[in-house]
């Protein structure tokens, strides 16, 4: 539903999406330093205007760079470098998603949170999703956000649950590291770059048999053991899923998911909304576009991806995977975006390599240009250092599982 609402803003607003990216992130490149340094009152002394533009000086430097950017993509200005096809227009090319995805869901979420279903879910599949990735049951509306919708939704969700009370820190984590996976549509378009998609229902399946051992491994280890099981401060936890003694789930499910929906008003609908849209754009847009594109850069106009991606070569050898030095780049690659490693491998020979790829792009979830920057303003314990350790624990964990459902396809 979300998905095909977002694919109805971008296709009836045209180029109007960039154009509005492109404003917004030279209005924050504006106003970002001077509201946190001149500090005029009327930025300052507004909740919601000084949450959106008093920042550090990281986040307003980004904003800077975004701006610069986006206007030399879009114009076609400066150096190769930057505007290339490879690295500023990818970025530039992911605005109208982006953007798409995150107006659909900002309004629509709403519907999913504040009508009792996610609490309804939850005390039915807590039995299940507490033993196996320790976490509340209420999980599953993120799981089926994700698949059916984006893996950026599967995240915005899981902010909003947090700030609300529904989740702890470290679950939040989990949920975001483990579950945010990508759609059908966007494994197709993975397929069809690397052109497997004779080869795409044993793609999936893996995918979706690996992504569940990694959801039971990886919350049992640093360094997601290591963030706080703790609710936002100031929050009141809002968890209900245990069921009273001497009470069928049947019954309490119900009661505590009416309970949920008698408190819902439709005017929270635009309020909540609308502050969350402007959040979600001012705090992930620049940074995305600013550190987006330098990754790029570096992954296209340096040696440096060769040099540090060298021991998955050695690992893909060990393992008897064809063409396994070429390969390597691209199990790395994915940090930065989840689309680099299939571009990557375009000019692998072997198709079970190509394969391999995909399917690894596929289950590593955490890339910096959309996922890994919505993960950090989530506030939820994750930083870039810790992002890193767990797109290599995943990586390391799904390799040889893959490698090994490949040698059974092929």
């Amino acid at each position: 539903m979300t998905a095909m609402l977002s694919d109805f803003i971008i296709a009836s607003t045209g180029n109007l999406i960039v154009w509005f990216t492109m404003a917004l992130l030279v209005v924050c490149a504006i106003l970002q330093p001077v509201a946190s340094i001149a500090k005029p009152k009327c930025i300052v002394e507004n909740r919601v205007l000084s949450s959106l533009f008093v920042t550090t000086p990281l986040y307003y430097i980004s904003s800077i760079v975004a701006a610069v950017f986006i206007v030399m993509c879009y114009f076609h200005v400066g150096p190769e470098a930057v505007i290339s096809d490879a690295t500023g227009q990818t970025i530039l090319g992911i605005a109208n998603p982006l953007v798409g995805i995150i107006l659909a869901i900002t309004y629509f979420m709403p519907f999913l949170t504040e009508f009792g279903l996610m609490e309804y879910v939850g005390v039915f599949l807590r039995k299940v999703t507490r033993p196996l990735f320790k976490l509340p049951g209420k999980s599953a509306i993120n799981i089926v956000t994700s698949w059916l919708g984006a893996a950026n939704m599967a995240v915005v969700l899981t902010r909003s649950l947090y700030n609300k009370g529904q989740y702890t820190k470290r679950e939040s984590a989990v949920i975001i590291t483990a579950f945010s996976a990508v759609n059908v549509p966007f494994c197709l378009v993975v397929a069809e770059t690397l052109d497997i998609t004779q080869y795409f229902l044993q793609c999936y399946l893996v995918v979706c048999l690996v992504g569940v051992v990694l959801a039971i491994i990886t919350p049992r280890i640093p360094p997601l053991t290591r963030i706080p099981n703790e609710y936002a401060s100031g929050v009141t936890p809002q968890s209900m899923e245990l069921v009273p003694e001497g009470v069928k789930s049947r019954l309490w499910a119900r009661k505590i998911a009416s309970q949920q929906a008698e408190r819902f008003e439709i005017r929270t609908i635009f309020k909540s909304g609308t502050e969350m849209l402007f959040g979600v754009l001012i705090g992930t847009l620049p940074v995305i576009f600013a550190w987006g594109t330098l990754t790029l850069i570096l992954v296209e106009y340096t040696p440096i991806l060769g040099w540090i991606s060298y021991p998955f070569g050695l690992l893909f050898d060990v393992l008897g995977v064809e063409e396994a030095f070429a390969a390597a780049p691209a199990a790395l690659a994915g940090f930065a975006d989840m689309f680099i490693p299939a571009v990557l491998g375009i000019n692998i020979q072997s198709i079970a390599t190509r394969w391999i790829i995909g399917t690894l792009s596929l289950v590593q979830i955490i890339f910096m240009t959309e996922v890994g920057i919505l993960a950090i303003q989530s506030k939820v314990g994750l930083n870039v250092g810790n992002l890193f350790i767990i797109f290599l624990e995943r990586t390391v964990i799904a390799i040889p599982l893959i490698v090994l459902a490949a040698n059974i396809v092929f």
